[in-house]
């Protein structure tokens, strides 16, 4: 026992030195086999090498890859510009030819020396072209209340918006049944610059407050320019050659037109003008509401301006045509010999709208030019391509069709109304030959400036890619009869606290 306990405990054995695993070339040629597809295998292989496995690719074969990268973004951009050029086209073609099919309606409407009842049916097809958005509106409201609109909009709030519809439906139709029969086309596409009064005066409450010292100031300059410049449009019946009865009429029809149909687009721009304020809390709340439960709204809105415009439209017939008459309004009346000498605005050989079907040729034209050029921008505000193929067109199809309007009849020729491709037919320029062209062009430029300053917005897009419709217009129709303006000025500019807040309008509230 004391020998075992004297003896020493055992030495701990010696440390196991790391081995190293060794592949042998036969291993080594093993696994490149086994990362190679088979022959045999029937299924296709993805890769022909592992995924956390690294390979050396030769110099030509990434080459070849840049080349294909290059090659695909060029056809990407290729495709975008033919893309933007379409948008472009169609949009700028389409309110261009709809502002067109609407003077030509109107010339015909205007000849008081054609036999009454073409007076009425002119109107009526003047009158169902611009009823033609309501209707669509009102199935549209239909669809969305019942779907997905489950929260009542608030009274007082309805209430305003009936009245600020209805006055801007009478606007617009003292604007196309009195003021534009009354005046050349050149001189009606100058007022038609000018329905933008109330975004006007709404404007000198921005001024870029968020800029230096210097660019508010212009801003406020340019802004009060827009202002002084939308409300000279009111003299044009100062101007212009017209008998005294007529002369009197447009003094006071021309401001109050321009006034109410202005007034229609008074949230598109008040919207970020007044609810920065605390102080406007409860109006910013009242918009929102108004944002939440819009088609309900229009629901009975858009049927009350169905009935505005043929009450309106009526009363605004000429004193000399007799209302009995709208219960006549397709009967086939023979035209004598009086009428086709060249005593009304056509002769026998131009006119194709007394004795043909093709009475209805600018009617269709103008209905599906207005539609086309309505949902075109807004698809092409949907896929982010507004400054080129939505901003950029409407803003040109003014000049395009004034250049057309303007120059169609040239320096010699002395008819009052030349036929334009046997579908529109264009009266004669009082400006054309007189001492009034250098200032009816200044004039026009500088308005349609003063209009580019007002909807300025519009070159800015900040909404996201296939954004809703309410998140892009404010009003959920549109005008026919100005659908140029009414897409420029009925554009969604979003509030600073919309965007910094994250805010957007709940459609699906219970």
């Amino acid at each position: 026992m004391k020998r075992l306990q004297a003896m020493p405990p055992p030495p701990p054995p010696p440390p196991i030195p790391p081995t190293r695993v060794h592949i042998s070339q036969s291993t080594t040629h093993t696994l490149d086999e086994s990362m190679k597809p088979k022959k045999n295998d029937n299924k296709p292989a993805i890769s022909g090498y592992w995924w956390d496995v690294a390979h050396v690719t030769s110099r030509l074969f990434e080459k070849e890859q840049i080349i294909n990268k290059e090659r695909r973004l060029t056809f990407r951009r290729i495709v975008k510009i033919f893309v933007y050029l379409i948008f472009f086209l169609i949009v700028l073609t389409s309110a261009v030819v709809s502002k067109l099919s609407l003077f030509t309606m109107i010339n015909a409407y205007k000849n008081l020396e054609q036999p009454k009842i073409y007076i009425i049916r002119w109107q009526m097809l003047i009158l169902m072209a611009m009823i033609v958005p309501y209707i669509l509106t009102f199935i549209q409201s239909v669809v969305l209340s019942f779907i997905r609109i489950k929260h009542s909009p608030p009274f007082l709030l309805t209430i305003w918006v009936h009245i600020v519809e209805t006055c801007h439906t009478i606007g617009l139709s003292l604007l196309v049944f009195r003021i534009l029969p009354s005046l050349d086309n050149v001189t009606g596409l100058f007022i038609l610059n000018g329905v933008c009064i109330v975004p006007a005066f709404l404007n000198l409450f921005s001024s870029n407050r968020h800029h230096n010292q210097s660019i508010r100031i212009l801003a406020f300059i340019t802004d009060l320019g827009s202002v002084f410049m939308q409300l000279s449009v009111c003299f044009i019946p100062y101007f212009v050659k017209t008998t005294d009865k007529i002369s009197y009429d447009l003094r006071w029809q021309l401001p109050l037109a321009l006034f109410l149909i202005s007034l229609g687009y008074w949230e598109s721009f008040i919207e970020m003008r007044l609810t920065k304020k605390y102080v406007f809390s409860w109006f910013r709340h009242s918009l929102r509401l108004l944002e939440k439960t819009r088609p309900k709204v229009y629901l009975t809105a858009s049927l009350l301006k169905i009935i505005v415009l043929i009450i309106s439209a009526i009363c605004f017939l000429p004193n000399t045509v007799d209302k009995n008459l709208y219960l006549q309004v397709f009967r086939q009346v023979p035209i004598s010999e009086k009428y086709s000498r060249g005593f009304g605005i056509f002769d026998e050989h131009e006119d194709l709208f007394r004795i043909t079907k093709e009475v209805y040729a600018p009617f269709i034209i103008q209905i599906f030019s207005s539609c086309i050029c309505y949902y075109t921008g807004r698809i092409a505000c949907k896929v982010l391509m507004q400054c080129f193929g939505f901003s950029l067109p409407l803003t040109m199809s003014t000049l395009v069709a004034y250049i057309v309007l303007f120059f169609t009849h040239g320096y010699t020729n002395k008819k009052d109304t030349i036929s334009l491709g046997h579908l529109f037919y264009l009266d004669k320029p009082q400006a054309l030959g007189s001492k009034l062209l250098t200032t009816s062009l200044i004039g026009f430029l500088i308005l349609w400036l003063s209009r580019m300053k007002i909807t300025s917005h519009v070159w800015f897009p900040t909404s996201e890619r296939l954004a809703q419709i309410h998140k892009l217009f404010v009003l959920p129709y549109y005008e026919s009869a100005i659908v140029e303006q009414n897409l420029l000025l009925n554009k969604q500019e979003k509030d600073e606290m919309e965007m910094k807040d994250q805010i957007e309008p709940d459609l699906t509230l219970r």
